[in-house]
């Protein structure tokens, strides 16, 4: 069993890290993204506003290529795979958009993870109201990303050495997955308290401030403007 933390995506001290608080960047991306993705980008100003949006996040967060692109493909595959039953069957316009907005989003998602540490998620998720258990799991998750997916394929293994049929993934191993990482959260959590590790330290640090109101009303401002084009 493997038990490798995710390497950072981006470097410190981007400017974007410097121009917001960890609660003020997850918030923006988190409305950015929505916005691409629930936006049509057939319209030439509406994907013209999201190129922008993308290339504006990738020059702020300034990620690392080759974790960037490594965390990109999957969700490419993905992407692709859902695209192409559509340009099959003749949809090739529908397909078309549809695959440059989860593109569009996907790379602004990945931009702005670059620009969160895996130290600043756990408080910038609990200023934002998530519940500290559930912050908890989200971190452990993603440090031990490795561990988690190994305890997926056991979960699946052994459900199909039962008898089970059908996908290999479904909400029994979902839900089974989340107990089972929810009690290694709590296991992290302590050890990293008995290290020092201080989460409402932590959520001080990393909740919203005077400084992100111009992040935030431009994220919204650009957000609804991206609608309006549509």
């Amino acid at each position: 069993m493997t038990s490798s933390a995710l390497p950072p995506l981006g470097s410190a001290g981007t400017p974007f890290q410097r121009a917001a608080s960890p609660a003020a960047r997850l918030l923006a991306g988190a409305v950015l993204v929505a916005a691409i993705a629930t936006t049509p980008v057939g319209s030439l100003p509406a994907l013209s506003i999201s190129l922008l949006l993308l290339v504006a996040t990738l020059l702020a967060a300034r990620p690392r290529l080759r974790p960037f692109a490594r965390r990109a493909l999957p969700a490419l595959l993905v992407i692709a795979a859902l695209v192409v039953p559509l340009v099959i069957t003749g949809r090739t316009a529908e397909a078309l958009a549809m695959g440059a907005r989860a593109t569009l989003a996907v790379g602004v998602a990945l931009s702005v993870a670059a620009s969160l540490g895996l130290d600043e998620l756990p408080g910038a998720l609990s200023a934002l109201g998530v519940p500290a258990a559930l912050a908890a799991v989200v971190e452990t998750m993603l440090r031990q990303l490795g561990s988690v997916q190994d305890e997926g394929r056991r979960i699946v293994l052994a459900r199909k050495l039962r008898g089970a049929r059908g996908f290999g993934v479904g909400p029994e191993v979902l839900s089974a997955l989340l107990v089972r990482t929810s009690a290694r959260a709590e296991r992290a959590e302590l050890a990293m308290r008995l290290r020092g590790y201080n989460p409402v330290l932590a959520r001080e640090r990393a909740r919203l401030g005077r400084r992100d109101l111009l992040l935030l009303g431009l994220t919204i401002a650009l957000a609804i403007l991206l609608h309006i084009a549509a």
